[in-house]
C-alpha cells in the first residue's frame, strides 16, 4: 500500500501543479496525470481521488498555514513543485488522524527529490519540521 499511496500522491502532486500554473479543473487535471502515470489500480485513483478533492477544498487554510511557516519565503515567490509537496503535506499532517506525520514529511521530502530542485529536499523537510514544532503534532 505504500507505494500505492506514493504514486497517487505523484498524481496529486502533478494535478495540483496543473492547477496551480492553468488554472485546470481538479477533475481534469487528476484524469491528466492518471493517464500521464499510467495508473490503472483503482485504489490508487480513489485515494488520489480523494486526497486532491480534499486539498482543494481546504487550500485558502492550508496556504495560511504555509505562509505562516515559511517566514522568509512568501507562498507565491515558492516554485509552483515545492508549494504544491508542502500543500499536500501539510493536509495529511494536520488532517489525516491516519497517517503519521512522519509518514506525511516524507513522502514529501522524497516528491521533493524526485520533482524539485537539489534544495527543494531540504527546504520542504525544514517547513514541515517548522509545523510539527509549532503546532505541537506528537505521535
Amino acid at each position: 500500500m505504500k507505494f500505492k499511496r506514493r504514486i497517487a500522491r505523484e498524481a496529486v502532486l502533478l494535478s495540483l501543479y496543473q492547477i496551480d500554473l492553468r488554472s485546470e479543473e481538479a477533475s481534469y487535471a487528476l484524469s491528466f496525470s492518471i493517464e500521464i502515470l499510467s495508473i490503472e489500480d483503482k485504489d490508487v485513483i480513489k485515494f488520489a481521488q480523494e486526497l486532491l478533492l480534499s486539498i482543494v477544498e481546504k487550500v485558502n487554510k492550508i496556504d495560511e498555514t504555509l505562509s505562516s511557516l515559511s517566514k522568509k519565503w512568501k507562498l507565491h515567490r515558492m516554485s509552483y513543485v515545492d508549494r504544491n509537496i508542502l500543500r499536500i503535506a501539510v493536509y495529511e499532517i494536520l488532517y489525516e488522524d491516519e497517517i503519521p506525520y512522519k509518514v506525511a514529511i516524507n513522502e514529501a521530502v522524497e516528491l521533493a527529490k524526485l520533482y524539485g530542485d537539489n534544495k527543494s529536499p531540504k527546504f520542504v523537510n525544514g517547513v514541515l519540521a517548522t509545523l510539527v514544532e509549532e503546532r505541537n503534532i506528537v505521535e
